[in-house]
């Protein structure tokens, strides 16, 4: 018994002499090398003319299973010689649950600060490696400063980003799934920039400053279904407000959506961009669609990856 706890006492300080003594640094250039083809392998189409880059001020363990990434750059590529879109994150952590891998369901967890914003969680996969549990904790993220200098050929996005995602699928999602969902997006606004025309036109139609104001809404997740209530964008130049719901499959991207709608332009917006109304005119049902008031009433159907909306009332 003695040499059995002197044995488990000496393997401690082994593995704990090994965590501090372990030169992590060296770990940095290959993990650069492999977010930067990970990221390179995302783009499809036209070659990049800027590639894209990764760099890491420092590294450093965290936890046991883990690392932590300081002053980490992210410059996306680029098809033209005006440079992508950048990142800069003050600190990254990442890790690996030993155990729950061990176990057959691996656990990975993140944090990170993005300027005056959080964003942290965790996602645990299933034994045939699809998606157990999820939880997001976004505050207070800044898209102007997450995505930096944009270049003038780019659509403009900002606005400010808090979400709380607590979701279980379970061993069955159609049956077990549950969970709760929060979002809070403050001082939206798109534009100005280039947007693709719709259907199958081609090209883009330059769109003004669009203010969103606040998109908010909730949904709750029971027994494989979600409820999605009063989505909705308030206090901007576009009013809309959707209900939902949502059936859970093991791919939840796949997931069937059922829902209903309506959105409605501002008239002092529409009046000072009479240009807008031409993408209306693109689509004929949508314009047919419109009420009187600029009121337009919508159902939607297809997965969560690829909702369609049908136009008018159901």
């Amino acid at each position: 018994m003695k040499k059995l706890l002197y044995s488990g006492f000496f393997g401690i300080v082994f593995l704990f002499s090994l965590y501090l003594t372990f030169p992590v640094d060296t770990l940095r250039p290959l993990i650069e090398t492999q977010m930067t083809q990970a990221i390179q392998g995302s783009y499809q189409g036209a070659p990049l003319r800027i590639q894209p880059s990764v760099r890491i001020g420092e590294i450093s363990l965290w936890r046991l299973s883990g690392v932590t990434m300081t002053d980490l750059d992210i410059q996306m590529g680029s098809e033209t010689l005006e440079p992508g879109p950048s990142l800069n994150l003050k600190e990254l952590g990442m890790r690996l649950g030993i155990f729950s891998t061990l176990f057959g369901n691996p656990k990975i967890e993140f944090s990170t600060q993005i300027h005056d914003g959080r964003a942290r969680g965790y996602a645990v996969l299933s034994e045939k490696g699809g998606l157990s549990s999820l939880w997001l904790d976004l505050d207070k993220i800044d898209l102007n400063k997450l995505r930096g200098p944009v270049p003038d050929a780019d659509l403009k996005l900002s606005g400010i980003i808090s979400l709380d995602l607590d979701l279980d699928l379970g061993k069955n999602p159609a049956k077990d799934g549950s969970g709760d969902l929060e979002i809070d997006f403050k001082n939206l606004s798109v534009g100005p920039g280039p947007l693709p025309i719709p259907g199958g036109f081609g090209g883009a139609f330059t769109i003004p400053l669009i203010k969103l104001g606040q998109f908010s809404g909730t949904a709750g997740f029971k027994n494989g279904k979600a409820h999605i209530k009063n989505l909705k964008l308030t206090g901007g130049d576009v009013e809309a407000q959707i209900d939902a719901t949502l059936e859970l499959k093991d791919n939840i991207l796949f997931s069937p959506l059922k829902g209903s709608g309506w959105f409605r332009l501002k008239p002092a917006f529409k009046d000072a961009n009479p240009n807008i109304a031409m993408l209306l005119d693109f689509n004929p049902d949508l314009k047919a669609a419109e009420e009187a008031d600029g009121t337009v009433h919508f159902t939607l159907f297809g997965s969560l990856m690829a909702p369609t909306p049908k136009w008018g009332k159901s």
